[in-house]
């Protein structure tokens, strides 16, 4: 009776031995999608001049390194750019562009988003006073502000697998103001913040030490 017994015990015991070697299927997935993928860079398909020279260095470069050439220094450089499917239209949009009514604007974003870090941290009569000064500028006027240049190009974006996205016309404004304007617009708005207690008086103390490369 024992016998019996033994020969479906030893067949179960190489089923379960058979079980464990089997190697499990492989159900790891490889995560690298499409969406995990960068378009390639955006092609310059024509441009302003083409075939007659090349796209203007300014177009392509950042404004930190436009402010590096020669014929900026002295400057602070704003890069305004629109865009559209329509070349007619898009131009019109820069056409009706002001920009002396929008250059105080781009001034105060731009001193906010450059010196912003500088204050945070340090008190909040700081970083209050400091909004008072970038709101007193946005509402006032800056004057010198010229524009340096205007070109357009039509670029083609690509999705993530390479295909064509979409093909857009862009049209760039190289705006220029004295630094010595925006100085004077700083000067203008502590002018017009005064500081009405101690704190206040080290809050601006703090602000203009962020700013002193523009005073």
């Amino acid at each position: 009776m024992k016998r019996y017994l033994i020969i479906p015990l030893l067949v179960l015991l190489i089923v379960a031995v058979g079980c464990k070697s089997t190697p499990k299927a492989d159900t790891t997935t490889n995560n690298t999608t499409t969406d995990t993928m960068k378009p390639p860079e955006p092609q310059i398909l024509t441009h302003q001049y083409a075939g007659l020279g090349d796209v203007p260095d300014w177009v392509l470069m950042p404004v930190g390194k436009i402010e590096e050439l020669p014929d900026f220094k002295g400057y602070y450089v704003f890069k305004e750019s629109f865009s559209g499917r329509n070349l007619e239209g898009t131009k019109i949009q820069a056409q009706n562009f002001s920009i002396d009514d929008q250059i105080a604007r781009l001034v105060s974003v731009r001193i906010q988003s450059k010196y912003a870090g500088a204050i945070v941290g340090d008190s909040d009569n700081a970083e209050q006073y400091f909004e008072k000064v970038v709101k007193s500028i946005a509402d006032g006027r800056v004057g010198g502000a010229k524009k340096y240049d205007e070109y357009w190009v039509e670029r083609r974006y690509f999705k993530n697998d390479g295909s064509i996205d979409k093909d857009v016309y862009e049209y760039y404004l190289l705006v220029r103001v004295p630094v010595s304007e925006i100085k004077a617009a700083i000067a203008r708005a502590f002018a017009g913040n005064k500081p009405q207690s101690k704190e206040e008086t080290r809050a601006q103390d703090l602000v203009k030490d962020a700013l002193k490369d523009l005073e």
